[in-house]
């Protein structure tokens, strides 16, 4: 017997509408099997494991375009009456509102007037640790690798290695 998935906690937000929107589909079309959709994507020929299908529209994480456009086209699709290319535009403007690109970003921007500009950054290391650059954030430590030696006085006493 069909039955709903487990819905993952998502507050109000557009990855939360674009979560709730995949459910009222997988709803409408009759909550098929994740082993079904994947069925219908290999009739299609787009593999995709069922695990995918699942995760999908049950973890609370922004789940992948194209997986959620050949999902939404199989669940449109077994929805009489629904036009699949609509649903499809509808559920990618979802998730394109969901992405963290097209979220206003937590941070004061610095056209923002709350927003202090220092007027000489502290120099911080690049990733590489090897140059300082002019970022703005704190300074981390350069840590230069030593090579690893073994005073005698750990060896007083103990069986040292043989060397081969």
């Amino acid at each position: 017997m069909p039955r709903p998935w487990k819905r993952p906690i998502i507050p109000m937000s557009p990855l939360g509408e674009l979560n709730r929107a995949l459910h009222k589909l997988h709803h409408r079309a009759g909550w098929p099997s994740s082993r079904q959709i994947r069925q219908a994507l290999d009739d299609k020929g787009v593999p995709m494991s069922h695990t995918k299908i699942h995760d999908t529209l049950t973890k609370p994480d922004l789940p992948a375009k194209g997986a959620v456009e050949m999902i939404t086209e199989v669940l449109a699709e077994k929805i009489h009456g629904a036009d699949a290319n609509a649903e499809i535009d509808r559920l990618l403007g979802l998730w394109n509102a969901a992405t963290p690109a097209s979220q206003p970003s937590p941070f004061v921007t610095p056209e923002s007037p709350t927003t202090k500009t220092p007027t000489s950054p502290e120099p911080c290391w690049s990733e590489s640790g090897s140059t300082p650059s002019r970022c703005g954030a704190r300074r981390l430590k350069a840590v230069t690798p030593k090579p690893c030696t073994i005073s005698a006085s750990f060896w007083r006493g103990r069986a040292r290695p043989k060397r081969p």
